[in-house]
């Protein structure tokens, strides 16, 4: 970038980079399959932080209602490297 940006100037930019993203935007459940055991999933994603933040968390259960695996990522526009970075949080303290 030419300049540094202003506190509103990267707001805007960080929310219009990822309108692309935007159709994530939900919470669904199903059924489905996790390490060969069938499992009640949730995924919700929404916008956070002023809409510069999409949030997406994950969580299986299994037949029994315990709880399999769980993650949550966050992604966002980083005006400054002109790219979309996630970062991506798992069970067990795994980024």
């Amino acid at each position: 970038m030419a300049h540094e940006l202003d506190w509103d100037e990267r707001g805007e930019i960080c929310r219009s980079s990822l309108q692309f993203l935007h159709f994530l935007c939900g919470s669904w459940v199903g059924q489905g399959h996790s390490r060969g055991e069938p499992v009640q999933a949730r995924f919700r994603a929404r916008l956070c932080f002023e809409e510069t933040f999409l949030q997406c968390e994950e969580t299986l259960r299994c037949a029994d209602g315990q709880l399999s695996h769980e993650d949550l990522a966050m992604t966002r526009y980083d005006p400054d490297g002109e790219v979309v970075r996630v970062t991506h949080f798992m069970a067990r303290g795994w980024v």
